[in-house]
């Protein structure tokens, strides 16, 4: 089934609004949402304690019709690591300057 509205990727966490600000991407990165900086920071701050972990996030360079990644960063959970504690984990990863967060289905 192919979806074309980012609600349909993301957490109930993130409102509506939010996830309605999000760009489908295409191509290689088809099925990834991405957010400008700003609403990608307002995200953060909703997944804040929660269990929802941020498993990657690239920063996209975004002069052109199809954006391009330029940054990444990824995070595995560790043995015997929470879910709780990972979930904090990448939200501080996330939070850490990065350009635009991205959430795949």
């Amino acid at each position: 089934m192919q979806h074309s509205d980012p609600v349909d990727y993301l957490p109930p966490g993130i409102p509506p609004d939010l996830r309605r600000r999000g760009r489908l991407l295409h191509g290689p990165d088809g099925g990834l949402v991405a957010w400008d900086r700003s609403t990608a920071r307002e995200v953060l701050v909703c997944l804040r304690g929660t269990k929802i972990a941020i498993t990657a996030g690239y920063a996209y360079y975004s002069n052109t019709a199809d954006p391009v990644a330029f940054d990444g960063w990824s995070a595995e959970i560790l043995h015997g690591e929470h879910a709780t504690n990972y979930a904090e984990r990448t939200h501080a990863l996330a939070g850490q300057g990065r350009q635009v967060a991205r959430h795949g289905h």
